[in-house]
This record gives structure tokens, C-alpha cells and sequence, in this order.
């Protein structure tokens, strides 16, 4: 009886994180054009592919590094940041 409970919790488990999708992490730093790390920098992370398309956006911190968490399943995954001319 314990190994049904716990197959049929298992297999909810799973069904729910199915229709949910994974849960991804997206990171990187943003740099100017000397490897100097760029603060307080907006970055947009987005899959465009999928419908609805799925987007975050991150601020880099002192370091110039970001993360962002996005829930798939994802297709496509585009970062951008604005260069100098915007």
C-alpha cells in the first residue's frame, strides 16, 4: 500500500511540473567594449517563440553580472542589452 501512495505522489509530482513547465536560469555579465563590468544595466530576456511569448528583465549589479529565472518550456531565448546609441 506505501509503494502505491508514494508511485501515485510521485507521478503527481511529475504531471504538475509538466504542465508547468521547467524552471530555468538565465546569467551573464554585461561588459563595455574594455571588459569593464557595466552597473545597473537593464537586460531583457525573452523567448519570442513561444505563445505567449515568456520575458524577464534583469538589472546587472556592481559586477556587471545578471540572472534571471524563466518558466518554460522554452524554444528560443533572446538576451539584449541598449548599446551606447540606444
Amino acid at each position: 500500500m506505501k509503494r502505491i501512495i508514494l508511485s501515485f505522489v510521485a507521478l503527481m509530482l511529475v504531471t504538475t511540473s509538466w504542465a508547468q513547465g521547467f524552471l530555468y536560469t538565465v546569467s551573464g555579465s554585461v561588459t563595455d567594449s574594455n571588459g569593464a563590468p557595466i552597473a545597473n544595466e537593464p537586460v531583457v530576456i525573452v523567448d519570442s517563440l513561444s505563445q505567449p511569448p515568456i520575458f524577464a528583465i534583469a538589472v546587472t549589479d556592481a559586477q556587471g553580472n545578471y540572472s534571471a529565472n524563466l518558466q518554460g518550456p522554452l524554444q528560443l531565448v533572446v538576451v539584449a542589452v541598449n548599446d551606447c546609441n540606444g
